[in-house]
């Protein structure tokens, strides 16, 4: 069978069971007894296998994970900006420090963010330290340029400070996911899949029309044998996502 991420998964059955606002598509999958019923099934496997995961943890002073969430859009923000206020200036006038700020850099989100941030603000104060950043250039200038545009001490150590909140308030990402869910998740998935691989079969026994194949998903050629039960190297895809 093809291989294909949860999320393809999903939104091949997502795309199969909208297809059926289409008169056509109901009338002619009637004749396989696909009625009201399946289409609620279908409906309910979706919503099972792609729905809420997740544990919000709790502190004393409340919910640990709303506070740390609002640090961390805080930073995607100050990312979003400086980032690309950096990029900009020296990408034209300094072009040996811009490679230099951000080699093997590039934007983020979520947990990876602050990371990103650090390493961008280390780069950055090297410059203050560094004579020249090339033959053609001086890093001094180019920081000048970077506090002249706005990215100034003071607007560094606020994203310090901001980085220094969410180091002393982790969020304890491994119980962000409830072990006991996980395995209902994937039993959920499979059944999902195991559904849908029955109807888009028999939908292709019945569905000829190029355009309606193409309307409900069933179009291409794909393996279609049912996904066996051991997920083997798969397991790690449900908490991957949190990296």
């Amino acid at each position: 069978m093809a291989q294909f991420s949860r999320e393809e998964k999903f939104a091949r059955l997502l795309k199969f069971l909208i297809s059926f606002n289409n008169p056509k598509v109901v009338a002619l999958m009637a004749a396989r007894g696909f009625d009201q019923e399946t289409l609620d099934e279908g409906w309910r496997h979706l919503k099972e296998a792609a729905g809420w995961m997740f544990v919000i943890p709790e502190t004393e002073r409340g919910i640990l994970f709303a506070d740390n969430s609002d640090m961390l859009t805080k930073l995607d923000s100050w990312e979003n900006t400086w980032f690309d206020v950096a990029d900009a200036g020296l990408s034209r006038k300094f072009p040996i420090t811009h490679k230099k700020i951000f080699n093997n850099l590039t934007k983020a989100s979520g947990f990876g963010v602050d990371k990103k941030i650090r390493t961008f603000l280390d780069r950055i104060d090297d410059l203050e330290g560094t004579e020249e950043g090339g033959q053609e250039e001086n890093s001094r200038e180019a920081l000048e340029m970077l506090e002249k545009r706005g990215l100034t001490h003071k607007e560094r150590d606020y994203a310090r400070s901001l980085l220094k909140a969410v180091h002393e308030n982790p969020m304890p990402e491994e119980f962000m996911v409830d072990p006991k869910v996980i395995e209902t998740k994937k039993r959920a998935e499979e059944e999902l899949w195991a559904w849908y691989v029955d109807w888009r079969k028999t939908a292709r026994t019945v569905v000829s029309n190029e355009k309606l194949r193409a309307v409900m998903g069933i179009d291409e050629n794909i393996a279609e044998d049912t996904p066996q039960r051991d997920f083997g190297e798969e397991d790690g895809e449900f908490l991957n996502f949190l990296e």
